[in-house]
């Protein structure tokens, strides 16, 4: 059962503003959409329920800080290994930068991806998902394509 208006999709964020986390995944507790329920709010993880292409993005707003920061999309098969699909690196020079990245994937079911930092570096983000004043600062999306 998946038609147009049930098609999985979620975007996910974090409350709260500044914070500095470290490698793995970016802990992103908050779903704003979250069609089906196949963002999980505690693994920050999306779980797809039905074979077939889906499209992601995620970015990520450093708020301070200096050096190089590394990010991606990780996806883990049902029942296999972790492996970064894509990743990207920004070098932080100054304060308020961004950086964004986005995939076209094909997942079966219960294959799960991530958005994941894989650098050996603390990064401080700027998250605040719910801010009503500038919207969402760091977040993953995604969405069943077909």
């Amino acid at each position: 059962y998946v038609t147009k208006p049930n098609h999985p999709s979620f975007i996910a964020g974090r409350t709260g503003g500044n914070q500095t986390f470290t490698v793995g995944t970016y802990p992103l507790n908050v779903a704003r959409l979250n069609v089906g329920n196949h963002y999980n709010t505690s693994t920050y993880k999306f779980v797809a329920p039905v074979a077939g292409v889906y499209y992601f993005y995620a970015q990520v707003y450093y708020n301070n800080g200096s050096g190089s920061y590394r990010f991606g999309i990780r996806k883990t098969p049902n029942g296999g290994s972790a492996f970064m699909l894509n990743t990207c690196t920004h070098k932080m020079v100054d304060n308020d930068n961004s950086i964004s990245i986005a995939i076209i994937e094909s997942m079966a079911v219960g294959d799960t991806v991530e958005m994941y930092s894989d650098s050996n570096a603390s990064i401080q983000a700027y998250y605040n998902i719910n801010d009503t004043t500038y919207g969402a600062h760091t977040y993953f999306m995604g969405y069943l394509i077909g």
